[in-house]
């Protein structure tokens, strides 16, 4: 079940991208909660499953810091940038932290995102994500996405509506990165750098911005088609 693993980190970057906030320092967001899950797990011995929201609120509060230290500042391509720059950054501060391994990495991290576990949350976050479509504030995302500043002449509360789309984009995020620590049960800074970022933008762009089923769509040709040409 490697591939809802992937999915689901996929799917927080979708959200984002709906509201027009690119990121290209997507797996900084997803370090951030498999550091958490792993800390949460490992360190304070919590089960997994109460271990899941807690990641997904590590990744929405860390969603509200990208938005209040970049998204609500800056849009495009230097919103992309910036948000590069905060992952590699956190990259260097994770290889330098010996209380999350340092170097070496995170270990002892129990296996427990097996396909029964992943194959709950994945429906979960494909329902969520479906009644989210559903409601006026999908709407309010893809106004921003085509332009902000008529999306708030309209009334839209743009300001409002991009924190939004970073709490909900980072709480998914988490969830993801929870599932991926304890799928790979030793976490190390590296993997969580630009390669994994552009992974994740791969999936999200093939399959296109209209619904988050290109999103699936997207994910699973990325992650399949490698071990179908091999």
């Amino acid at each position: 079940m490697d591939y809802g693993v992937f999915l689901v980190s996929a799917l927080g970057l979708f959200v984002l991208f709906a509201a027009g906030q690119y990121s290209i320092g997507h797996a900084g967001l997803v370090g951030i909660a498999a550091y958490a899950s792993a800390v949460f797990v490992v360190k304070l011995g919590v089960p997994f499953w109460p271990s899941l929201p807690l990641s997904g609120l590590a990744g929405l509060l860390a969603g509200l810091v990208y938005y209040y230290l970049l998204g609500m500042r800056l849009s495009g391509f230097y919103l992309a940038i910036a948000t590069f720059a905060v992952s590699e950054a956190l990259v260097t501060v994770w290889l330098s932290v010996d209380y999350l391994g340092g170097a070496l990495g995170f270990p002892a991290i129990p296996l427990r995102s097996e396909w029964p576990n992943v194959l709950i949350v994945v429906s979960v976050v494909l329902f969520g994500l479906w009644r989210l479509e559903k409601s006026r504030f999908w709407l309010n995302f893809l106004a921003i996405r085509e332009s902000a500043v008529v999306a708030g002449a309209m009334g839209v509360n743009v300001a409002g509506t991009k924190m939004l789309a970073w709490a909900v984009g980072g709480f998914i995020t988490g969830i993801g990165g929870n599932l991926h620590a304890h799928r790979v049960t030793i976490i190390w800074p590296g993997e969580f750098s630009l390669q994994f970022t552009f992974i994740l933008l791969l999936g999200v762009v093939l399959g296109g911005l209209r619904t988050f089923w290109g999103t699936v769509a997207g994910a699973a040709f990325v992650y399949f088609v490698p071990w179908l040409t091999t």
